[in-house]
């Protein structure tokens, strides 16, 4: 495994706008590298009902771009990615980033946290992802 690149899509805003320049940049990158899947956290529930919602909005518009591109989505429950990566499915942020720096063999590790968790998602899916693992959906726009 290598990671060809990463990072995190933000803006400020009022939510449309957000919404919108987020949409406008993972697309930009999707375009730009054409994967074969996209691999990201399933929708959990336990968090900070405002968080969630932030979170809700965000992965819509990532699940339309990759609708819109045409590329696989493969949902992995947070569980599964840690357990993935750390052997381990309640490892916290700092250790899966500190994995994933290691399996990928990067010099330093993928900041911020958000970045390293997508990174974590991609290896999952590398690691699982060709049989059915848990609660892993697979979805075809």
């Amino acid at each position: 495994m290598r990671s060809v690149t990463w990072g995190v899509a933000s803006a400020a805003g009022p939510l449309p706008d957000r919404l919108r320049e987020i949409a406008a940049q993972l697309r930009r990158v999707l375009r730009r590298y054409r994967p074969d899947v996209i691999s990201i956290e399933s929708v959990f529930f336990g968090k900070n009902p405002k968080t969630l919602l932030a979170m809700g909005e965000g992965r819509g518009a990532t699940l339309l771009c990759c609708a819109e591109e045409q590329i696989p989505i493969a949902e992995y429950s947070p569980r599964e990615i840690k357990l993935a990566v750390t052997g381990h499915g309640g490892s916290g942020k700092p250790h899966v980033q500190s994995m994933v720096r290691a399996q990928l063999g990067l010099r330093l590790a993928p900041a911020p946290l958000d970045a390293s968790d997508a990174l974590a998602a991609a290896i999952c899916h590398a690691v699982r992802g060709s049989r059915p693992a848990g609660g892993s959906r697979h979805h075809r726009p």
